[in-house]
């Protein structure tokens, strides 16, 4: 009784950090000690709860696993029977629960501690199978929900309990916040880089906001507490043609719009079986227009082919 009365706290304090508790307020658990330098180990474990998911050059993936404490390096299986299969290349453990991750063009790995209060920085070698605690970001920051990277090498944190995205330089220098009187509960971040827009996760108010690169507001996308397309956004993603990939925990789905707000399509259903969701969480577009969607109940990533062309 007592060893499943704790394994649901863990899972309760787990839905509160991104956003999917209404009432639930638990605080999270936090290690004692300093991190050390943690090269990335040979893992036979699985995912348990994957949160964010990245992409890594080689078509490999980055995710973070709240309850493992720790972010797993995975790669695809080539042989077509097997290819929506995942192989654990290995597991860089973190001491606290992490949740946003990104990698920048220089192969550094960022991870947002929630229990910490920070975002963690990662050296690695050419293949990615190594890596090696680097920095901090500047300063605290409350519940690192997700984290993406400019091209021009700034990276955005989405601050969720400060209900506003925080700005540094890759070698950990804040520079600027903005979002704290429009944002509330922010949850996924992307980048439209074409258009030069920060396209950020609304939980509570239940749309996407849309920034330019330095702050400034711009638009809603699906806004509107009674009208809106969208109920508890989490995930986000642009694809190479514009639009927008929103990952709805409430619909169980992955909601598509191009980049004005027009909603154009959704994938996904609720389910057990491959292609369904029991709580989808993050997406990520790779280089041949595939969808991969994080599954925190099912342990899993969702493949979905040819989604963005």
């Amino acid at each position: 009784m007592r060893r499943t009365a704790r394994r649901k706290n863990r899972i309760y304090t787990f839905l509160f950090s991104v956003g999917l508790s209404m009432g639930v307020i638990l605080l999270l658990s936090v290690s004692v000690g300093q991190s050390k330098d943690l090269p990335l180990r040979p893992s036979e474990e699985s995912l348990l709860s994957p949160v964010r998911i990245a992409l890594v050059p080689g078509g490999q993936v980055v995710v973070s696993d709240f309850l493992k404490e720790g972010v797993f390096l995975l790669k695809r299986m080539r042989r077509n029977e097997e290819r929506r299969k995942w192989k654990v290349i290995s597991f860089l453990p973190i001491e606290g629960r992490p949740l946003g991750v990104a990698i920048d063009q220089r192969g550094r790995l960022y991870v947002g501690n929630a229990s910490r209060k920070r975002v963690e920085v990662y050296q690695t070698n050419r293949n990615f199978r190594k890596w090696k605690f680097s920095h901090y970001l500047e300063g605290s920051i409350e519940r690192p929900n997700d984290i993406v990277v400019s091209a021009s090498g700034l990276v955005y944190v989405v601050a969720s309990d400060e209900n506003k995205v925080k700005v540094y330089q890759p070698e950990g220098d804040f520079l600027f916040e903005f979002g704290e009187d429009l944002l509330s509960f922010p949850t996924g971040i992307a980048i439209n880089k074409t258009r030069g827009e920060i396209l950020v996760g609304d939980f509570f108010h239940k749309c996407i906001q849309v920034f330019d690169e330095n702050g400034i507001w711009l638009r809603a996308i699906a806004g509107g507490w009674f009208q809106s397309e969208v109920s508890r956004p989490q995930g986000l993603a642009v694809g190479r043609d514009g639009r927008v990939y929103v990952v709805d925990a409430k619909r169980i789905c992955v909601l598509i719009f191009d980049h004005e707000g027009q909603l154009l399509a959704t994938f996904g259903e609720y389910g057990n079986t491959p292609g369904h969701f029991r709580l989808p969480l993050d997406i990520v577009i790779d280089f041949h227009g595939n969808a991969l969607v994080t599954d925190n109940l099912k342990a899993t990533i969702e493949i979905f082919q040819g989604v963005a062309k």
